[in-house]
């Protein structure tokens, strides 16, 4: 099953999506969470093998950043990703701790026009499904600070087996 929400945040200049996850050990690929523009995903979590994770910025269909981070296999995860148009640094977040940020000063915009949480629509049907489990996701329209992602984590880390 996916998510489809059409028109969530107009042309956000930052962004904050965090998902807490498992991703499936045996089929393990697929979008998280993301936000598209046509058939283009603007930013995206996404799971690309059992132990490994990234963040994912586009701007007219080249991809402006890539970061990439390792999770433990079979294990419950919180990722964040935050998209800061105002100071060009987007930082990706694991378990509350930063794993790598990315300064970007092309001043790419988000124009999105759908918010897809578990798998992603290309207009022709359902594309990259997620076959993990999503346990929650949240969406801010600004770019949440290191404190607030970790007041977040701490909040939910005792909902879900093996997030700490």
């Amino acid at each position: 099953d996916y998510v489809n929400v059409t028109n969530p945040v107009s042309n956000p200049s930052t962004l904050t999506i965090s998902i807490v996850h498992k991703p499936s050990p045996t089929a393990p690929t697929g979008i998280m969470l993301g936000y598209r523009s046509g058939s283009t995903e603007l930013i995206q979590l996404t799971q690309q093998t059992p132990t490994s994770s990234f963040l994912q910025i586009r701007g007219s269909g080249n991809v402006l950043l890539n970061i990439s981070q390792s999770n433990a296999l079979n294990t419950t995860t919180f990722l964040t990703g935050v998209y800061n148009k105002t100071t060009g640094i987007h930082t990706l977040y694991q378990n509350a701790s930063p794993v790598s940020s990315v300064l970007d000063l092309t001043g790419q915009t988000l124009n999105s026009n759908t918010l897809n949480i578990g798998a992603t629509n290309n207009g022709s049907g359902i594309i990259a499904p997620y076959s993990g489990s999503i346990y929650s996701t949240q969406i801010y329209n600004r770019a949440l600070s290191q404190f607030e992602v970790w007041q977040n984590f701490n909040a939910l880390k005792g909902r879900y087996d093996s997030l700490s």
